[in-house]
């Protein structure tokens, strides 16, 4: 699936980049088998409920998640960040 991020993914991709520049290798794979199948299991990608309910997600690590929500064929990446920073 083709996606494409939100300004506010691209400037917290930039903070990884300065500070975590581990964290940022792992989001390309990530998003790389976004591409390639966007239910890999390692994504462990599912849709969210309540408020968010037209909101899905996958897992980068542990902590760290991508947000986003599906517009036509393509997916539009508009959250990261650790679970209280994306579900409040």
């Amino acid at each position: 699936m083709e996606f494409f991020l939100t300004t506010d993914v691209e400037n917290k991709l930039r903070e990884y980049k300065k500070k975590e520049p581990t964290i940022l290798k792992k989001i390309q794979k990530q998003l790389h088998y976004f591409c390639i199948a966007h239910l890999h299991p390692c994504l462990r990608t599912h849709k969210l409920k309540g408020h968010l309910s037209d909101t899905w997600r996958i897992s980068i690590n542990e902590s760290v998640r991508m947000l986003y929500y599906i517009e036509g064929d393509r997916a539009r990446f508009f959250l990261i960040g650790t679970h209280d920073e994306d579900y409040r």
